[in-house]
């Protein structure tokens, strides 16, 4: 049983289904592409974290964005084999990998892409119409 109506639960399955096909759609490394379903659940609450921490951050005066973003980051640095990689993609650990945590997360955010500029053409550039938000 669900407690959304039935127009809400199609909207929130559409966007989650939106949500899978963007991380079907990116290539770690030539020849590997991540696997949307294994990492889905993990990546969705991270994008809907994030978007409650920045709605939180909205309500402060001088919230600093770039310091914010950055240690986000900081918090998911690190080096991996390929082999190590491999294992999350195809499910050993059902967290999205530590680029998905943190490029694909940050670039659904308008105050992210304005913290540092970056505008269409740019690598870290993603459509508005592109973008994945569930809630």
């Amino acid at each position: 049983e669900t407690l959304l109506e039935p127009a809400d639960l199609e909207e929130y399955e559409r966007r989650v289904g939106k949500l899978e096909e963007y991380l079907d759609s990116i290539t770690i490394w030539e020849g590997q592409s991540i696997i949307g379903e294994v990492c889905l659940n993990e990546a969705q609450a991270e994008h809907s974290a994030m978007q409650a921490r920045l709605l939180y951050a909205s309500e402060r005066e001088d919230f600093d964005h770039r310091t914010f973003f950055e240690t986000r980051a900081k918090i998911y640095a690190m080096l991996r084999t390929p082999e190590q990689e491999l294992k999350r993609i195809m499910g050993a650990d059902r967290h999205p990998t530590e680029y998905i945590e943190v490029n694909v997360t940050f670039q659904q955010f308008d105050e992210f892409l304005q913290a540092y500029g970056i505008k269409e053409g740019d690598k870290m550039y993603l459509a508005p119409e592109d973008r994945v938000l569930v809630w």
